[in-house]
C-alpha cells in the first residue's frame, strides 16, 4: 500500500497563515527562549575571555539547544492543542525533557561532523592560506575589489 501524496504547496500556504494569524503568541512564546539563548551567549562569550575558539562555540550551540525546544513544544501545543495548551515559560516536564532528548539526538549529527571536523583540522587555524587544506583558505579578492595601499 502506497503512502497518501502530499501537496507541499498548501501545507506551507496553512503554516504560514496560522502563523501570521497568531504573530503576537509566536512572539510571546519566543521571548523567554530567546532571552535565555542570548543569556547563554553572553556567559559562553564572557567565559571564554578574549577570542572565542571553535571548541567554546561548539558547546554554546550545544547548550543553545535547550531554548529552542523551549519554544518548539510551546508552538507545537498551541498548533496542535489550541491556545490554552500553549504556555510560555521554562517548565521542563517528562514531554518537554521527551522532545529536548529527541532534537539533540537530531542534532548530535551536525555537532558531531563539526567536532570531527575540528579533530582533523590544523589547529590553531594558520594564518596563511597556502598551508591550508584546499578550500578552506582566506577567499582571493575578486579583479574588482579596491587594492589596499
Amino acid at each position: 500500500m502506497m503512502p497518501p501524496r502530499f501537496a507541499v504547496t498548501p501545507l506551507i500556504v496553512e503554516g504560514m497563515r496560522v502563523t501570521l494569524a497568531n504573530l503576537r503568541l509566536a512572539l510571546d512564546l519566543a521571548l523567554v527562549p530567546t532571552l535565555v539563548s542570548v543569556a547563554i551567549t553572553f556567559v559562553g562569550r564572557a567565559l571564554a575571555g578574549e577570542r572565542l575558539e571553535m571548541v567554546e562555540a561548539l558547546a554554546i550551540r550545544t547548550v543553545d539547544v535547550v531554548p529552542s525546544a523551549m519554544f518548539a513544544i510551546a508552538w507545537y501545543r498551541f498548533v496542535l492543542l489550541g491556545p490554552a495548551a500553549a504556555a510560555p515559560g521554562a517548565s521542563l516536564g517528562r514531554r518537554e525533557r521527551g522532545y529536548l532528548f529527541q532534537l539533540v539526538a537530531i542534532a548530535a549529527i551536525p555537532i558531531a561532523l563539526e567536532a570531527i571536523f575540528l579533530a582533523i583540522a590544523p589547529w590553531p587555524l594558520p594564518r596563511d592560506a597556502e598551508s591550508m587544506p584546499p578550500g578552506m583558505g582566506r577567499p582571493r579578492r575578486s579583479v574588482s575589489a579596491p587594492r589596499s595601499p
